[in-house]
């Protein structure tokens, strides 16, 4: 695991053979798509938290909720060519 942080529903992580997914804190992965398929982040402000916003090519968009802005920001060197919104 190259990187991995807590969200709503469990954990996002991003995988050494280049995936980003979700996943379920005791089960399964409940989303993910291969790094060369995102195409953009959204950061949306929810009180303390924020709704992150995954953009990719195949799937359409993703929202994962419940994310801190810190950790959102350490997803973002490994998306160096994407742009974030915020």
């Amino acid at each position: 695991m190259i990187l991995e942080f807590p969200c709503k529903v469990g954990k996002v992580q991003l995988t050494e053979d280049g995936f980003i997914r979700i996943k379920k804190t005791l089960g399964p992965i409940l989303w993910q798509s291969h790094n060369q398929f995102v195409t953009g982040f959204t950061l949306q402000p929810h009180g303390l938290w924020y709704t992150m916003i995954i953009y990719t090519q195949v799937q359409g968009s993703y929202a994962v909720e419940i994310v801190s802005k810190p950790n959102y920001m350490k997803l973002q060197p490994y998306f160096p060519m994407l742009i974030s919104r915020q």
